[in-house]
């Protein structure tokens, strides 16, 4: 009798374990995105997509049918992290200003605009190029808890070649973990692929490039950011802003730098309806959290007091607000124009809405 059960029990369990085996083939590991599938990505519409799940490994059966092994974590710890992390959203538009550095150090800089605006809750920096060894080390003290949009920019093909994978690699790994920071490889790609400095592909592959290597740090606080012209936003520039979009795998965030003049004195300030609905629209169409990383305008010609830019601030402030950006930073730069805002009636206004997104 005894033998008739081991031999009952010895067939039930080849029986069990074969069952579980064949059901564990069918969870195998996420494919990770072909970048060349997704080189003209159709992102979903107005919605706003959520991470990725982890990858979940297959339980394995242990010998004995009464115990099973927990199974092991992965050998890449990537594999559970979001390439493009959601931004979370927030419950109002945050305002702020660009910091030049092109003269002073950020710290000052930085203090010299917040005796203007007041304390800021969104900041904008550049870098010409890679940022320098040790920046965030110099740089985090002054930048705090606020939200920080920043780019840089290396030629593409160095990047693909993995020229800078090391300094990327240390950039990422040494960023600070309390502040949203919004990064961005090459803003306002447009005008460089028109110029024959590289290509919107080799653009697209170098930003999901520089996607994995940050990904690396497995950080919540890291959101890549594509910010393209307001001008490619508008069907009159017979662009296509998807032409440049690595993808929805890739992007945390779209962010646009639209202008009431970019280049040129105005002989009027327009209503940011005329300006900005097209930039609206694009960002509704990504499905992504968008924001304004540069606006701006000069004064025109028949306003020496800045009272009616100010208008025009407050018009457009309270535009944005109204339609859910994420955040707008002011380009306060000489560069291309006077953009800066010096004048009283305009700064009373830029920090009425600091305050305002601060409060």
């Amino acid at each position: 009798m005894n033998r008739l059960r081991l031999a009952a029990l010895a067939v039930t369990t080849t029986v069990l374990l074969g069952s579980l085996a064949a059901c564990s083939g069918d969870e195998g590991e996420r494919p990770r995105a072909d970048p060349e599938a997704s080189s003209s990505p159709e992102p979903s519409r107005k919605t706003r997509p959520k991470p990725p799940a982890p990858t979940r490994k297959p339980t394995t059966p242990a010998a004995s049918p009464s115990r099973t092994r927990t199974p092991a974590p992965s050998a890449d710890p990537t594999e559970r992290c979001p390439m493009a992390p959601a931004l979370p959203e927030p419950d109002r538009t945050l305002f702020g200003a660009s910091i030049s550095t092109s003269t002073k150090l950020l710290p000052q800089s930085l203090a010299d605009e917040e005796a203007r605006f007041g304390r800021m809750a969104v900041i904008r920096t550049f870098d010409p190029e890679m940022p320098p060894a040790g920046a965030w080390s110099r740089r985090q003290a002054a930048i705090g808890d606020r939200m920080l949009v920043t780019s840089f920019r290396m030629p593409p093909g160095d990047v693909l070649a993995g020229r800078y994978d090391a300094q990327l690699r240390d950039y990422f790994r040494t960023a600070p973990t309390r502040p949203q920071i919004l990064w961005s490889y090459i803003h306002e790609p447009e005008p460089l692929i028109m110029e024959g400095q590289f290509t919107a592909a080799q653009y697209r592959e170098a930003f999901r490039h520089v996607v994995r290597l940050a990904q690396e740090q497995c950080r919540d606080n890291l959101f890549p950011t594509m910010i393209l012209t307001g001008w490619t936003s508008k069907e009159a520039s017979e662009r296509d802003w998807r032409d440049y979009y690595a993808g929805d795998d890739y992007v945390s965030v779209v962010a646009w730098d639209p202008y009431n003049g970019a280049t040129v004195q105005p002989t009027s300030y327009e209503s940011p309806e005329a300006l900005f609905a097209s930039v609206v629209e694009a960002s509704e169409e990504s499905g992504k959290p968008w924001g304004i990383a540069e606006t701006g305008t000069m004064r025109t010609p028949q306003d020496p007091s800045g009272e009616e830019r100010a208008e025009w601030l407050d018009a457009t402030a309270q535009w944005f607000a109204d339609r859910g950006a994420a955040f707008v930073t002011y380009y306060q730069s000489t560069r291309n124009g006077e953009f800066i805002l010096l004048d009283r009636p305009s700064v009373q206004v830029w920090k009425k809405w600091v305050r305002w997104s601060r409060d």
